[in-house]
């Protein structure tokens, strides 16, 4: 029977950092073999459907002609005129790996995803500024410094991300252009992701409104090179672009992704924060609009939750099952890399895990914005009389237990009713004492009150309505099925 499945239904991807080299075990070249192809099963009976290779951040992470190979700075004495030693782990990793032993970890890393049943991707960083103010970096090119000197990077009228590369200025398109180029030549892969996060500050865009026709024109370029190596491999290499939370935004910094969509150009997209927290209200409904139902959406999850804690599980779900009711095809993992409960628990949340068991949605905020944009940061929330946030939290049943934790400064405690249902609390029960936890999602400072709500019903939106007098500085809907 057919089903007319498509290939994002219900996906769940992974990007993995390119720090996956310094797990490797580089004591033989037996040890070396074994530890890559063990870096990669760890999502072996999980329900991972894609997995992507970072390649790129700032040096080539795989040998090549046309960029700066990070093994090669494992011999490098010299950087800019200082005397560097990078002789020690991790980079003698990646050297012994290719160089000495001969061994393609990207290929072990292909060979590997299809024994398992999971579509192998490339991903690249295309503008990474990692330790952008140290005077030298392992991870840096030769080109980040004639950049420099050729006056191609952003500059100082930018601030932390003055040494982001100007795209209009050929030299860095051109040689990411080449690595592509090797890359599709030699692997074959399910798709290629143009990870635009790191950073997506590619444009001189506060004088540019126009900068969006040179990207546009740059990744119609990029796509002659997947289309040609799909007749290489004889299926289509997909295309995928993470890029910021919000369409206007994008194209702002200099990103149509409405065109790159409606020209067949790109496949799938990944609305995200940069990296400091999860988006919890990231607008998949409005790219669902805009781009319709044949490109792939994915919601981006990152491992950092509120105030740069960690997501746990419960966390993750939350924002899939909203994400999911928003419109997303599937969910996307950023830095989750590393083998362990939280983690592997997470890369289990498929459409029906999401809306098992107990999710936790706590409210966080955009992380990143061009400037003079409206950014969504909702709280601290003022409550003076009345306040109202609205949260779209995923489908809740009536049969669900509903609680809802604040973080509340004031003269005593507040009541909250959630409107369009019969759910309300006159009174909450005060918590113990304030609690601030690094490993999880759970921050509070002040007074932490816990009300108890029934009879919720709803599809995807709720809105919290709060009586009093104060702040709220945290909320965390706790909703169990």
């Amino acid at each position: 029977m057919c089903t007319n499945k498509k290939w994002y239904d219900g996906a769940l991807l992974i990007n993995r950092d390119p720090n996956w080299y310094r797990f490797i075990d580089t004591s033989s070249k037996e040890a070396a073999h074994k530890s890559l192809k063990n870096i990669f099963l760890i999502y072996k009976d999980t329900k991972i459907t894609d997995v992507l290779l970072g390649v790129l951040e700032q040096t080539a992470l795989l040998p090549t002609e046309a960029f700066h190979w990070r093994g090669d700075k494992y011999l490098q004495k010299i950087e800019n005129g200082h005397a560097v030693d990078y002789s020690e782990d991790p980079l003698s990793k990646l050297y012994k790996c290719f160089v000495e032993y001969g061994i393609d970890a990207a290929q072990i890393f292909i060979d590997t995803m299809r024994e398992i049943g999971i579509r192998p991707w490339l991903s690249l960083r295309m503008n990474d500024i990692h330790f952008s103010t140290n005077e030298t970096s392992f991870l840096r090119s030769d080109m980040y410094y004639e950049a420099d000197k050729a006056g191609e990077k952003l500059g100082p009228a930018y601030a932390h991300i003055a040494h982001c590369f100007d795209f209009k200025y050929p030299r860095y398109r051109t040689a990411i252009l080449g690595y592509i180029a090797e890359l599709l030549d030699k692997y074959d892969i399910f798709g290629l992701e143009l990870d635009f996060m790191r950073e997506i500050f590619c444009f001189d865009y506060k004088n540019d409104p126009e900068c969006h026709k040179i990207m546009t024109e740059y990744i119609r370029e990029i796509k002659k090179l997947t289309d040609n190596a799909a007749i290489r491999v004889g299926h289509d290499v997909k295309l995928m672009i993470r890029t910021c939370r919000d369409p206007e935004d994008s194209l702002i910094f200099g990103f149509d992704i409405k065109t790159l969509c409606d020209e067949g150009i790109i496949d799938a997209v990944v609305p995200t924060p940069r990296w400091s927290c999860t988006d919890s209200a990231v607008p998949v409904k409005v790219w669902r609009e805009l781009l319709g139902d044949d490109i792939a959406i994915f919601g981006g999850i990152e491992t950092l939750g509120l105030k740069q804690t960690f997501n746990m599980p419960t966390n993750s779900k939350a924002y899939a099952a909203a994400f999911y009711a928003g419109g997303a095809d599937g969910i996307y993992f950023n830095n989750h890399e590393n083998l362990n409960d939280r983690n592997r628990d997470a890369w289990m949340l498929d459409r029906a895990a999401c809306h098992a068991g107990s999710r936790e949605f706590v409210v966080t905020w955009q992380d990143t914005a061009p400037a003079g944009r409206p950014v969504y940061r909702p709280l601290p929330l003022t409550v003076d009389g009345t306040a109202q946030i609205a949260l779209d939290v995923g489908k809740i049943n009536s049969t669900d237990k509903v609680k809802v934790i604040i973080d509340f400064e004031g003269d005593a405690a507040p009541t909250l009713t959630i409107s369009g249902n019969t759910a309300r609390a006159e009174a909450c029960e005060a918590l113990a004492e304030p609690t601030i936890t690094k490993s999880t999602a759970v921050l509070t400072e002040h007074s932490p009150y816990l009300f108890h709500m029934d009879e919720i019903s709803t599809d995807n939106g709720v809105v919290l309505e709060f009586a009093g007098n104060g702040t709220i500085y945290y909320i965390n809907m706790i909703i169990e099925a």
